[in-house]
């Protein structure tokens, strides 16, 4: 008795892998959703960085570095 397989009558095309993980993507793009959501937050961090750099904040001069420390025990 013959135990053989019948063909599948649809060949499946190569799954597209995801550029960012590398596993296989199913959605349209080829690349999943919050792969996507992480590349653009690495864009956008990348950009506030280079902002941050060329702009840094100015200094404070209202802190006061003797300022009083509640949590230090005063000697009577």
């Amino acid at each position: 008795m013959s135990e053989k397989k019948p063909e599948p009558l649809i060949r499946a095309e190569p799954q597209q892998k995801c550029p960012v993980c590398g596993h296989v993507s199913y959605s349209i793009g080829g690349i999943h959703p919050q792969c996507h959501s992480v590349m653009a937050d690495r864009k956008r961090r990348e950009l506030r960085a280079e902002e941050a750099r060329a702009n840094p904040p100015p200094v404070q001069a209202s802190k006061k570095p003797g300022a009083f420390n509640g949590a230090a025990r005063l000697r009577p």
